[in-house]
């Protein structure tokens, strides 16, 4: 249950006229007797799509926005295709170097947006047939083969037909749809780069083609990545379900016996506790984040500068990541330090079991849990006191902490304790089999018996942990997986890398229901107090029992 790491946009004006020619309505901002300061990307904002006077700011919004775009083009909040057409009429230098050698064409639909920016004639040639294939253009436009009007025409019919949004026409029609619009803010471009086993998603569409549909990142999945999206719901979800009925089932066991209410069974109370948490918030809010961020979308008849199609805030709101991050650390944390507390028990009995006392040693776990709990808490508040941490979407679905104190939050809440247990855990296990002499004491064989039990569930939850581990390691020695160098990425790595975060993730988690299993396994009692609460009748389980066994003896 751990984590890794994971997380503005732009306009202009084009009109196209019939005679096949692009003209653009530049009107141009004049200095004038003003000081304007252009350095950041936000004051060129208002004079994009206008000629900048003089030469030097407009060099400087250049600048800005081909930066600003550069840093946060996955986030979905600035549009290729009208950043482009943007530095066109700044003239800028980096139009004519992407236009040498393209950065962003990562997508059919990217690739062609830079065709259309930089060779229009080529766009039109190569993207002809297939607009006019899907306007399939009445016999009233008065076209004839090899009509030299035949572009400006067929675009004219597409402007008055209602484009479908689900599915997405062809990216040549979506493309071809920027010069339908009136004016800026009437083309949206949707994209997502961290939905698990879809890759890049990227696709456009006009207002006023589809002016009463909504516009989501949905529109742009193939099949297969829908339905890879609906499988991982849909095992998030049974997931979810089966956290929360086992562990549900281990408070009541532990609670309702006494006899099995000893040190180790306040710390796996504590420890079912959490992972009650896991399943009744982290998983569910795993799976509404995963269904949510492709689904949700705005009515595309909403024209406005700020339409996002895939940022997190136009999906999640503060006090949604607020909410669920909060409880993510708190259920997380305790998860760790309970294992943790409870490895040093075990230690404490296997190394002198002579002197170890039951009775202390459960009103010790008593305090400590209290104290566990409260440190845990302050973890989970932090990002609520202190401005350079705040909870982000990380590994596709999962809400954690991130930001520059981050590394700190995570040392102390997630890895100290973890490196902890495997040292006190790695203890026991030498303890455990060389006190051999003392381990026959009939007073001790259930501790000794739980002992081994504590090193089977840290073994589990260390092989759930595993893949995270390896995705974090990965992440640090592989090239070609950030987005935020768009100059050096290989989607295919980066796609394949986002995908096993996202399964790791998944494991990771699915570690908070197999501790049911193993005390039904390794604890008789358990397993008695637990058919108990079903109030399964002893014949039947008796039954079940003597049949496995022969079962196994057969084979």
């Amino acid at each position: 249950m751990k984590t890794s790491i994971l997380f503005a946009f732009i306009l202009l004006l084009t009109k196209f006229d019939i005679g096949c020619t692009l003209t653009t309505t530049e009107s141009t901002y004049e200095a004038e007797n003003k000081t304007l300061d252009f350095s950041t990307y936000q004051k060129c904002v208002p004079y994009r799509g206008k000629t900048i006077t003089p030469r030097s700011d407009e060099i400087s919004c250049c600048n800005t926005t081909y930066d600003e775009f550069t840093r946060r083009w996955y986030f979905g909040q600035m549009y290729l295709s009208e950043v482009f057409e943007s530095l066109r009429v700044w003239n800028c230098p980096q139009f004519e170097s992407e236009c040498r050698q393209p950065i962003f064409a990562f997508t059919e639909f990217t690739r062609l947006v830079y065709k259309r920016a930089c060779n229009y004639t080529d766009f039109k040639k190569t993207c002809l047939n297939s607009v006019k294939d899907f306007v399939k253009p009445s016999n009233s436009t008065g076209l004839t083969p090899n009509d030299s009007n035949e572009w400006p025409l067929i675009l004219r019919e597409l402007s008055q037909r209602s484009v479908p949004i689900d599915p997405a026409p062809p990216p040549c029609v979506q493309v071809a749809l920027y010069d339908t619009g009136g004016k800026f803010g009437e083309y949206y471009e949707a994209i997502s780069t961290f939905l698990p086993f879809c890759g890049i998603l990227w696709c456009g569409t006009a207002a006023n083609s589809s002016m009463t549909r909504s516009f989501s990142l949905w529109s742009c999945m193939n099949n297969g990545c829908r339905a890879s999206i609906m499988i991982s719901f849909t095992i998030i979800i049974l997931l979810a379900t089966m956290t929360i009925l086992v562990n549900g089932c281990v408070i009541l066991v532990f609670i309702r016996n006494k006899k099995l209410l000893n040190s180790q069974g306040i710390y796996k109370t504590s420890l079912a506790c959490a992972d009650f948490l896991v399943g009744a918030f982290v998983l569910t809010t795993c799976a509404n984040s995963l269904y949510s961020f492709p689904m949700t979308g705005r009515k595309t008849g909403q024209a406005s500068s700020n339409f996002e199609v895939g940022p997190l805030k136009s999906v999640f709101n503060d006090s949604y990541m607020m909410a669920v991050g909060f409880v993510t650390t708190l259920s997380i944390s305790v998860s760790i330090y309970s294992l943790m507390l409870a490895s040093f028990d075990r230690l404490s009995v296997v190394r002198k079991p002579l002197k170890y006392n039951m009775a202390s040693a459960k009103e010790f776990s008593i305090r400590a849990t209290l104290v566990l709990w409260c440190v845990a808490l302050l973890f989970s508040v932090l990002p609520f006191m202190v401005h350079s941490l705040r909870f982000s979407i990380v590994a596709s679905l999962l809400v954690a902490s991130s930001g520059s104190s981050a590394l700190i939050v995570y040392g102390f809440s997630f890895v100290i304790p973890l490196l902890t247990t495997w040292i006190v855990t790695a203890a026991t296990c030498y303890y455990s089999f060389s006190h051999a002499r003392e381990r026959m004491a009939n007073d001790f064989k259930t501790e000794f018996k739980l002992a081994k039990t504590l090193i089977i569930m840290v073994s589990v939850f260390s092989l759930s942990l595993s893949p995270t581990i390896c995705s974090l390691v990965g992440g640090l020695l592989a090239r070609g997986i950030y987005y935020h160098r768009p100059g050096s990425l290989v989607p295919s790595a980066a796609s394949f890398y986002v995908s096993f975060e996202f399964v790791s993730v998944i494991i990771l988690l699915a570690n908070s229901s197999w501790n049911f299993f193993i005390y039904n396994a390794r604890n008789e009692s358990f397993k008695t107090a637990t058919r108990q609460l079903f109030k399964v009748p002893e014949s039947i389980s008796n039954t079940a029992r003597v049949s496995a066994t022969t079962v196994t003896t057969a084979n």
